[in-house]
Protein backbone atom coordinates (compact mmCIF):
# COMPACT_ATOMS: atom_id res chain seq x y z
CA UNK A 1 0.00 0.00 0.00
CA UNK A 2 2.95 2.35 0.59
CA UNK A 3 4.05 1.92 -3.02
CA UNK A 4 0.52 2.64 -4.27
CA UNK A 5 0.30 5.75 -2.08
CA UNK A 6 3.69 6.98 -3.32
CA UNK A 7 2.61 6.42 -6.93
CA UNK A 8 -0.72 8.20 -6.36
CA UNK A 9 1.11 11.29 -5.07
CA UNK A 10 2.79 11.62 -8.49
CA UNK A 11 -0.49 11.43 -10.42
CA UNK A 12 -2.50 14.45 -11.50
CA UNK A 13 -5.83 15.04 -9.78
CA UNK A 14 -9.11 15.91 -11.46
CA UNK A 15 -12.74 16.31 -10.42
CA UNK A 16 -14.12 14.19 -13.28
CA UNK A 17 -13.01 11.59 -15.78
CA UNK A 18 -13.92 13.95 -18.64
CA UNK A 19 -11.66 16.68 -17.24
CA UNK A 20 -8.84 14.14 -16.84
CA UNK A 21 -9.29 12.94 -20.43
CA UNK A 22 -9.17 16.48 -21.85
CA UNK A 23 -6.01 17.41 -19.98
CA UNK A 24 -4.14 14.10 -20.26
CA UNK A 25 -4.88 13.54 -23.95
CA UNK A 26 -3.75 17.13 -24.68
CA UNK A 27 -0.56 16.51 -22.68
CA UNK A 28 0.03 13.31 -24.66
CA UNK A 29 -0.33 15.17 -27.95
CA UNK A 30 1.99 17.94 -26.75
CA UNK A 31 4.65 15.40 -25.68
CA UNK A 32 4.51 13.63 -29.03
CA UNK A 33 4.81 16.95 -30.88
CA UNK A 34 7.80 17.91 -28.76
CA UNK A 35 9.52 14.64 -29.64
CA UNK A 36 8.78 15.07 -33.33
CA UNK A 37 10.21 18.59 -33.55
CA UNK A 38 13.30 17.90 -31.41
CA UNK A 39 15.84 17.46 -34.19
CA UNK A 40 19.08 18.87 -32.82
CA UNK A 41 21.47 17.08 -30.53
CA UNK A 42 20.59 13.50 -31.31
CA UNK A 43 20.08 10.88 -34.01
CA UNK A 44 16.57 9.67 -33.11
CA UNK A 45 13.74 10.33 -35.57
CA UNK A 46 10.19 9.31 -34.61
CA UNK A 47 9.09 6.98 -37.41
CA UNK A 48 6.85 4.86 -35.16
CA UNK A 49 8.59 1.57 -35.86
CA UNK A 50 9.46 -0.87 -33.08
CA UNK A 51 13.14 -0.59 -34.02
CA UNK A 52 13.04 3.16 -33.33
CA UNK A 53 12.64 2.36 -29.61
CA UNK A 54 16.21 1.02 -29.57
CA UNK A 55 17.67 4.29 -30.86
CA UNK A 56 15.41 6.38 -28.64
CA UNK A 57 16.53 4.53 -25.52
CA UNK A 58 20.19 4.54 -26.59
CA UNK A 59 20.11 8.29 -27.22
CA UNK A 60 18.28 8.99 -23.96
CA UNK A 61 20.79 6.99 -21.92
CA UNK A 62 23.68 8.68 -23.73
CA UNK A 63 22.21 12.07 -22.82
CA UNK A 64 21.73 10.89 -19.24
CA UNK A 65 25.41 9.99 -19.02
CA UNK A 66 26.30 13.46 -20.33
CA UNK A 67 24.07 15.15 -17.75
CA UNK A 68 21.57 16.10 -20.49
CA UNK A 69 24.04 18.58 -21.96
CA UNK A 70 22.90 19.18 -25.54
CA UNK A 71 19.59 17.38 -24.97
CA UNK A 72 16.86 18.40 -27.44
CA UNK A 73 14.30 18.52 -24.59
CA UNK A 74 14.47 18.86 -20.82
CA UNK A 75 14.90 15.61 -18.91
CA UNK A 76 11.32 15.58 -17.58
CA UNK A 77 9.77 16.42 -20.95
CA UNK A 78 11.90 13.79 -22.65
CA UNK A 79 10.94 11.09 -20.12
CA UNK A 80 7.23 11.82 -20.59
CA UNK A 81 7.56 12.05 -24.37
CA UNK A 82 9.27 8.66 -24.48
CA UNK A 83 6.39 7.09 -22.56
CA UNK A 84 3.85 8.66 -24.93
CA UNK A 85 5.85 7.50 -27.95
CA UNK A 86 5.91 3.98 -26.54
CA UNK A 87 2.14 4.08 -26.05
CA UNK A 88 1.51 5.53 -29.50
CA UNK A 89 3.61 2.77 -31.03
CA UNK A 90 1.44 0.16 -29.26
CA UNK A 91 -1.67 1.94 -30.57
CA UNK A 92 -0.42 2.19 -34.15
CA UNK A 93 1.20 -1.23 -34.45
CA UNK A 94 -0.32 -3.60 -31.90
CA UNK A 95 -4.05 -2.85 -31.69
CA UNK A 96 -4.06 -0.91 -28.42
CA UNK A 97 -6.25 2.12 -27.66
CA UNK A 98 -5.55 5.14 -25.47
CA UNK A 99 -7.40 5.27 -22.14
CA UNK A 100 -7.59 7.49 -19.06
CA UNK A 101 -8.49 5.71 -15.82
CA UNK A 102 -8.88 6.68 -12.20
CA UNK A 103 -6.15 5.14 -10.04
CA UNK A 104 -7.71 2.27 -8.10
CA UNK A 105 -6.09 3.23 -4.80
CA UNK A 106 -6.80 6.97 -4.80
CA UNK A 107 -10.06 8.55 -5.94
CA UNK A 108 -9.46 11.66 -8.01
CA UNK A 109 -5.98 10.62 -9.20
CA UNK A 110 -5.86 9.67 -12.89
CA UNK A 111 -3.49 7.84 -15.21
CA UNK A 112 -3.06 7.76 -18.98
CA UNK A 113 -2.27 4.50 -20.68
CA UNK A 114 -3.07 2.09 -23.46
CA UNK A 115 -5.26 -0.96 -23.38
CA UNK A 116 -6.01 -4.02 -25.47
CA UNK A 117 -8.47 -6.59 -24.19
CA UNK A 118 -7.67 -7.30 -20.53
CA UNK A 119 -4.19 -5.77 -20.73
CA UNK A 120 -3.63 -2.18 -19.65
CA UNK A 121 -0.25 -0.44 -19.71
CA UNK A 122 -0.34 2.80 -17.76
CA UNK A 123 2.23 5.36 -18.87
CA UNK A 124 3.56 8.47 -17.19
CA UNK A 125 7.28 8.57 -17.93
CA UNK A 126 10.36 6.43 -18.38
CA UNK A 127 12.20 8.03 -15.46
CA UNK A 128 13.56 4.65 -14.34
CA UNK A 129 15.47 3.81 -17.54
CA UNK A 130 18.92 4.78 -16.23
CA UNK A 131 18.53 2.45 -13.24
CA UNK A 132 16.97 -0.60 -14.87
CA UNK A 133 19.00 -3.72 -14.08
CA UNK A 134 20.17 -6.06 -16.84
CA UNK A 135 19.88 -3.42 -19.55
CA UNK A 136 23.40 -3.58 -20.95
CA UNK A 137 22.11 -3.60 -24.54
CA UNK A 138 19.95 -0.52 -23.84
CA UNK A 139 16.87 -2.08 -25.35
CA UNK A 140 14.44 -2.42 -22.44
CA UNK A 141 11.75 -0.33 -24.20
CA UNK A 142 12.01 -2.46 -27.32
CA UNK A 143 11.81 -5.67 -25.25
CA UNK A 144 8.75 -4.33 -23.41
CA UNK A 145 7.15 -3.48 -26.74
CA UNK A 146 7.80 -7.03 -28.01
CA UNK A 147 6.25 -8.45 -24.85
CA UNK A 148 3.10 -6.33 -25.01
CA UNK A 149 2.65 -6.41 -28.79
CA UNK A 150 2.63 -10.21 -29.05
Amino acid sequence: MRAAAAHARKLPRFDTLREAELVLFAARDEALRALEVAKTGWAFRPDYTPESLKLLEFEFLRLHELGYVGAPLSKDVLERAMAMYFGELLVRRAGFAWVVEEFAFDAGAYELGVTRGNLAVMLSSFDDLPTRPNNKRRQSMWRAYQQYAS
